[in-house]
Parts: C-alpha cells; structure tokens; sequence
C-alpha cells in the first residue's frame, strides 16, 4: 500500500462521509454541515491509498493561531 498525501478541496463528498462512518465519527450524521465545514477550512490535508480516501486533516486560522481539527 502507497498512501498519497495531497493538498486539496475537490474530494467527493460520499468518500469524506464513508471514512468519517468507518471511524465512528458522529459528524458523519451530519453530511452537509461536515461537508461545507471541511470545504472552508484554511487548509485541507487528504491520504490517498489509490482511489480510497483513507484519512484527512484540515486545520482553521485567524492569521495568527492554527487550529487543527483533525487528523486520522
């Protein structure tokens, strides 16, 4: 397995909401405001094994203070 990190905000919304269901996450019961929170984060963090989202990483800031939110 070759895990591909990238830096960008084109991800399928159905692939964040699978990952999020595999560990549980109780954000996952809320798709469209976990989706639109992900997509204005300052940065967005993805790992890729080939065509499966298999972890993410996004982070807020203010221009002074970062805040990550969360990584798997």
């Amino acid at each position: 397995m070759e895990i591909e990190i990238k830096e960008i905000k084109e991800v399928n919304k159905e692939k964040i909401i699978e990952l999020y269901k595999a560990n549980k996450w109780s954000s996952a019961e809320k798709p469209d405001l976990l989706y639109k929170a992900l997509m204005n984060s300052d940065s967005l963090i993805t790992a890729w094994d080939g065509n499966r989202l298999v972890g993410l990483g996004n982070a807020i800031s203010d221009g002074y203070w970062l805040f990550i939110t969360r990584i798997f």
